[in-house]
């Protein structure tokens, strides 16, 4: 947050440290609360009015993250813990190839609903949507590794969210969810089509004029992040 959106946390000694926050894991995804102190300055105006001019109130920002449909909620108090007023997102994203994919939103809010300030709205809510459109875009390598960095650095707390996701993906590997990259590829040079096999298919595996796409056998492991 403070890197990417330009907002800075109450510990200003290490403005990159994380406020109060709890995670928690699920089968399919995980659940993420932190209560953030802001301190940007603002410039008055209907926005100011929010807070009552109290620039380091307390807020209270709710994410859901599932693997499903691969779809991330948010809910954020924007007036202050208690103030009633939320700004609320649904990001659904669809994997079109290796280095592509499709990002729909849908942003609900319940304060300032004149409608001539939507435009105002959707320009907060797209600026931060394209700042970490531009930090996606811009890390390397473009394809990710199957699990985490074994040489990276992974600190108790700033990177608790990501370990908690290294390890989801881990399960579903696990499991036999994950698509085998390099056999598909040999796949399609070959001109050998695949499709992604459906609930049906587990019923009547029998007919099917493609293939299923390749898949990590089931019991696959990786290093987990520690």
């Amino acid at each position: 947050m403070p890197i990417v959106h330009g907002i800075k946390f109450q510990n200003q000694d290490n403005p990159d440290s994380p406020p109060p926050f709890e995670l928690t894991e699920h089968d399919d995804g995980f659940d993420l609360v932190y209560y953030p102190s802001t301190s940007r300055p603002r410039k008055g105006g209907e926005w100011d009015k929010i807070r009552g001019g109290d620039e380091a109130k307390k807020v209270e920002s709710r994410m859901k993250f599932r693997v499903a449909g691969i779809s991330l909620y948010g809910k954020v108090e924007i007036g202050g813990v208690g103030s009633g007023m939320h700004n609320v997102f649904y990001e659904f994203s669809t994997p079109i190839d290796e280095q592509t994919t499709a990002m729909h939103y849908i942003f609900f809010r319940n304060f300032m609903l004149q409608p001539e300030l939507d435009e105002e709205h959707l320009k907060r809510n797209l600026m931060q949507a394209r700042q970490d459109k531009a930090i996606a875009e811009a890390q390397q390598p473009r394809i990710a590794p199957v699990g985490p960095d074994p040489n990276g650095l992974y600190t108790y707390d700033e990177d608790s969210e990501i370990r908690l996701y290294w390890n989801l993906m881990a399960r579903m590997r696990e499991r036999g969810w994950q698509i085998d990259r390099k056999a598909w590829a040999e796949a399609l040079a070959a001109g050998h089509y695949r499709a992604i096999p459906s609930p049906v298919r587990k019923k009547d595996p029998k007919g099917w004029v493609h293939g299923e796409v390749p898949r990590y056998a089931k019991g696959t492991t990786f290093a987990a992040a520690a």
